[in-house]
C-alpha cells in the first residue's frame, strides 16, 4: 500500500482529516507525497493528488478502479441501479451504454437542445432585468435556471414562475447535497440509520420526491411514448433500452422501470455542478473586471450587438471557453472525485493496492499542481489558449480533469458544455456584473460540500447597451 500516517485503533486517521478535507489534510500530502493511504473505520482509502497518477489510475488501469463503494444512503435511494452510485459490472456497463446512446440521440437534434437552453436563458435574462440594477445574490437564480434546463431536456417539462414543483426540485437538489456532506457518519456508524434523526428524515423526503417526480414522469412517458419519436432524453432512454435489450433478450438487464434512477443521475449531475460553476463564474467576473472586459471585446467583435450569441459562435469565442475552463480549475467546485473502488488487486505508482480499496482523486491539488500549472494560484484564462490565441481544448492539458475520464467519466459533458457556453455568453453579452457600492469585495471561499458553491455574495447587473 502507499505510505500514510500511523492509524489509531478504531478511528484510524479520521482525527487527522480536519473539518474540510482535502483542504484541511494537506499536511499529510506534504509529508507522504502525491499518493498516500489513510485508514478509516470502514477501510483503507488511497488519495491521489497528481494529474499523472490520476491518468494512470483512470485511463491506463481504468477497469481496475471502475468500482464504486456502496455508500449509504445513495445505494438505498438509487437501489444500485444508477451510474453515479452504482457499482461496476455488466448492469453498469449496459446502463452506461444506453445513457450514452440516449444522450447522443437527443444531442443529434442539437437545434432542439439549444432552443430549450435559450428559452430558459431568456427567462433568466428577464429575471435579471427585473432587478433594475439592484443588488442580488446569484446562487438561486443559477440553480433555478439550470434545473429548468435539465427538466426540459429530460421530460419536456416547462415551469411557470413560482411553480411549487420547481421549488420541490430545488429542495431535492439541496437535500441531496446535505446528505452527501453528512453521510460519512453513517458509513462509520451504520446503526445510526435506525434512529429518527434529521438526516434520516431527509432521506425519507428525498425518497418521496424521487417517487413523486421522477417515477411519475417515467410512467407518463411509458403511456405516451411513440416508437421512434424522441421528445426528450426520457424518450431516448426508453428507445435505447428497448433496442439494446432486444439484442440479448435472455440476459438479466433489469427492467425499463430502472430508467428512473438514470434520470435522477442526469438531474443531479447537471443541476449541482453547472449551477455551482455559473455561480463561481459570476464571482470571478466581478472580481476580475479586466477579464470581463476582454470577454466583452471578444463578444462584440464576433457576435456584435444586434443578436444574441448562439452555439455556432463557439469556435470563434476562444477566450470565453478558456475563461470557463479556468473558473472550473481555479474555483475547485468539486474538491474530490466521487469514490472509486478497486475491483481487483492492482498497482498505483508502484504500490500494491488490494481489491476493494477506495480511491479518491484530490481535484484541488491536481488542479493546483505546480508541476502541471505555471503559477497555479493565479487566475489566468490564457493558460487555456495556445500561442495563436486558439482554445487548446477541454482534454489537452494533462492536469485538467473537470469531467473525469475512463469508465466513470461524465456521460453528459457535451450537454454541460453547451449549457455553460450558452448561459455565460448570453449573460455577458447583455450585462456587466459589478460589486455593489458599499459591499465588501467577496472572497473566493467555498461552502463545505461535495459540490462547492461560493459563499454567498452580492452583485449588480448593468445593461451593456
Amino acid at each position: 500500500m502507499p505510505p500514510g500516517p500511523f492509524p489509531l485503533p478504531f478511528i484510524g486517521n479520521v482525527h487527522q482529516l480536519g473539518s474540510n478535507p482535502p483542504f484541511t489534510m494537506d499536511d499529510i500530502r506534504k509529508k507522504y507525497g502525491d499518493v498516500f493511504t489513510i485508514t478509516t473505520p470502514i477501510g483503507d482509502v488511497v488519495i491521489i493528488s497528481s494529474g499523472v497518477l490520476a491518468r494512470e489510475v483512470m485511463v491506463e488501469r481504468k477497469d481496475d478502479f471502475a468500482g464504486r463503494p456502496l455508500y449509504f444512503p445513495a445505494y438505498e435511494l438509487l437501489e444500485n441501479k444508477d451510474l453515479i452510485a452504482g457499482d461496476y459490472g455488466p448492469l453498469f456497463q449496459f446502463r452506461r451504454k444506453i445513457m450514452l446512446l440516449a444522450l447522443h440521440m437527443f444531442g443529434e437534434g442539437v437545434r432542439t437542445a439549444e432552443e430549450r437552453v435559450n428559452r430558459e436563458v431568456d427567462w433568466l435574462l428577464k429575471e435579471i432585468e427585473a432587478t433594475n440594477e439592484r443588488q442580488f445574490t446569484p446562487k438561486k437564480l443559477m440553480m433555478t435556471t439550470t434545473i429548468r434546463v435539465i427538466t426540459n431536456w429530460l421530460f419536456s417539462e416547462k415551469f411557470e414562475n413560482e411553480d411549487p414543483v420547481l421549488k420541490e426540485l430545488i429542495d431535492f437538489d439541496e437535500d441531496m447535497l446535505k446528505l452527501n456532506c453528512q453521510c460519512g457518519y453513517y458509513q462509520i456508524l451504520p446503526f445510526l440509520k435506525y434512529f429518527p434523526t434529521e438526516f434520516m428524515k431527509t432521506v425519507a423526503a428525498v425518497r418521496t420526491k424521487i417517487d413523486n417526480f421522477f417515477w411519475s414522469h417515467l410512467k407518463h412517458h411509458q403511456k405516451t411514448y411513440k416508437n421512434g419519436v424522441v421528445r426528450d432524453i426520457m424518450d431516448a432512454l426508453m428507445y435505447s433500452y428497448q433496442k439494446e435489450k432486444a439484442k440479448t433478450p435472455n440476459k438479466d438487464l433489469g427492467t425499463i422501470d430502472d430508467l428512473r434512477f438514470l434520470v435522477v443521475d442526469a438531474f443531479l449531475g447537471a443541476s449541482d455542478t453547472t449551477s455551482s460553476i455559473l455561480s463561481w463564474f459570476l464571482l470571478y467576473m466581478i472580481r476580475y473586471q479586466d477579464v470581463q472586459g476582454k470577454l466583452f471585446k471578444e463578444l462584440d467583435e464576433v457576435v456584435g450587438r444586434d443578436k444574441l450569441p448562439c452555439l455556432q459562435d463557439t469556435e470563434n469565442l476562444p477566450y470565453l471557453r478558456a475563461t470557463i475552463c479556468e473558473v472550473m480549475r481555479h474555483s475547485v467546485f468539486a474538491p474530490f472525485s466521487a469514490p472509486h473502488k478497486a475491483i481487483r488487486d492492482s498497482v498505483i505508482d508502484g504500490y500494491h493496492v488490494p481489491k476493494d480499496t477506495i480511491v479518491f482523486l484530490n481535484h484541488w491539488k491536481i488542479h493546483h499542481d505546480p508541476k502541471e500549472w505555471d503559477e497555479p494560484t493565479l487566475f489566468k484564462p490564457q493558460r487555456f489558449l495556445n500561442t495563436n490565441g486558439n482554445f487548446v481544448g477541454w482534454n489537452t492539458l494533462p492536469g485538467f480533469i473537470p469531467f473525469g475520464f475512463g469508465r466513470r467519466s461524465c456521460v453528459g459533458q457535451a450537454l454541460a458544455k453547451m449549457q455553460l457556453f450558452t448561459m455565460t455568453s448570453r449573460l455577458l453579452h447583455q450585462y456587466r456584473f459589478e460589486i455593489p457600492d458599499g459591499e465588501p469585495e467577496p472572497v473566493f471561499d467555498g461552502e463545505i460540500s461535495a459540490v462547492r458553491y461560493p459563499k454567498e455574495y452580492k452583485l449588480i447587473a448593468k445593461k451593456r447597451f
